[in-house]
């Protein structure tokens, strides 16, 4: 082989190595909620895209032709059932080997407890539990149990450090958000943090998870029950593991 054809693969191996990776495209699903959701729409949208790594677009009415050319669906929404056709597309789409993160409000999301579109309004709605929601995203929080302590900042434990999403994190990220508690995280799923939900703010004095994850068919999804709003999603025990979550529900792997 000559010098001349050595550099040459040398320079085309260099530019290899050198490219970025093909951005992720994220599908973000909201819509109708009483939460300080919809205002931490616009940091969830830019905390994806500032990170170079996704191609975010917005939804607030789902269909399957929105899914077709995505790689990873995130849903920032509580609220009435999705058309059947909707759940049904959301369901092929995470078993066919795509990915699926949902946040903070999303843990009783679908589950049977009742919604509400204006917050502290006397009666919502209240709707049969989507049962492939609820194993998609590994938990069920029932009514009797809905609730969290006074919002403060805290840290969250790593108690996995070998999987692909927290692998390299320190031990510890701190969070400033509400902290849920009494959540049941079904047994298929594998919970990556915990967080210690003290008596002083009116919580459990138990650890509490925060962050798990399931595979569902051929697919991934990840659940966090952190990012009530735009502060919490500024902290790092959310913007650490949700981007990094995010990722490996798309491509199974974290970069």
């Amino acid at each position: 082989m000559t010098l001349k054809r050595i550099a040459v693969l040398f320079f085309c191996a260099a530019a290899l190595a050198a490219a970025p990776p093909e951005p992720i495209r994220a599908l973000i699903a909201t819509g109708w909620y009483d939460h300080s959701f919809l205002n931490a729409l616009p940091c969830l949208e830019r905390l994806l895209a500032d990170s170079g790594r996704f191609e975010v677009t917005l939804t607030e009415s789902l269909t399957a032709d929105d899914l077709a050319s995505q790689d990873v669906l995130v849903v920032l929404y509580n609220g009435p059932r999705w058309e059947t056709a909707t759940e049904r597309a959301v369901d092929d789409f995470v078993r066919s080997g795509k990915g699926m993160v949902t946040i903070h409000g999303a843990t009783y999301a679908f589950g049977g407890v009742e919604v509400r579109k204006v917050k502290y309004e006397k009666s919502g709605i209240l709707e049969e539990p989507w049962a492939a929601f609820v194993q998609m995203i590994g938990c069920q929080w029932t009514e009797e149990n809905l609730g969290h302590g006074k919002r403060h900042q805290f840290p969250v434990r790593i108690t996995d450090r070998n999987h692909p999403v927290t692998k390299g994190l320190p031990g510890k990220l701190m969070a400033d958000d509400e902290l849920y508690h009494k959540v049941t995280v079904l047994p298929h799923a594998k919970v990556l943090a915990t967080a210690y939900s003290a008596p002083d703010t009116n919580g459990t004095g138990q650890d509490e998870e925060m962050m798990w994850v399931v595979e569902y068919g051929q697919g991934r999804v990840c659940h966090t029950t952190l990012g009530h709003d735009c502060e919490a999603m500024a902290a790092p025990a959310f913007r650490d593991l949700l981007l990094r979550g995010a990722e490996w529900a798309a491509t199974g792997q974290v970069k």
